[in-house]
């Protein structure tokens, strides 16, 4: 699959049945203080909930896409930004279902969103909180010009590591996209 292959969808309850099986898998929560929906109604009403995209003290924007593949249809995953308006700060976060590991989806997808994030949001920080025994998910966050600045986050488990995209980076992945343009 190349990046005209994938699409991100804007999250919907209605995902909720084609997510559930996907987000049961108990592999995607080895890093993660999270665990599998426990139903695919209790999946929809997180996602109603999460469908508003903003959080109910006004200080947060929540944006979630599904990924998806263009050819079949079938969700892969998702992407996840928190905008963070009182840190001017945006955290980001991705899942990818195990059965599409290894396919440079995560990757994609998270460049797709940064793209959509900085065309539509005037963004100061962005960070990724990575457990750093995921060795898959930080080789996604080098790739896209994350690096590492902290070993402290405010819910920090002792593994994990605050990932910063560097500004000079993210502008020069633009530029360079830029210029491929014509």
């Amino acid at each position: 699959m190349d990046n005209l292959d994938l699409e991100l969808e804007p999250l919907n309850s209605d995902h909720a049945q084609s997510m559930f099986q996907g987000l049961s898998d108990p592999a995607l929560y080895t890093y993660t203080d999270d665990s599998p929906p426990e139903s695919v109604d209790a999946l929809r009403e997180t996602y109603r909930r999460r469908e508003c995209g903003i959080s109910p003290d006004g200080r947060q924007h929540w944006l979630n896409w599904i990924i998806k593949s263009q050819i079949s249809g079938q969700c892969l995953g998702y992407v996840q930004a928190t905008i963070d308006h009182e840190d001017d700060r945006t955290e980001i976060a991705y899942v990818v279902f195990r059965k599409y590991w290894n396919q440079n989806i995560a990757k994609r997808a998270v460049a797709m969103m940064l793209e959509l994030l900085r065309q539509d949001w005037r963004l100061r920080r962005v960070v990724a909180v990575i457990d750093s025994r995921n060795h898959p998910s930080v080789r996604v966050a080098r790739a896209l010009g994350f690096a590492p600045i902290s070993r402290k986050s405010p819910q920090a488990s002792k593994y994990d590591v605050i990932y910063e995209l560097l500004p000079c980076q993210h502008e020069l992945k633009h530029l360079e996209r830029s210029s491929d343009v014509g």
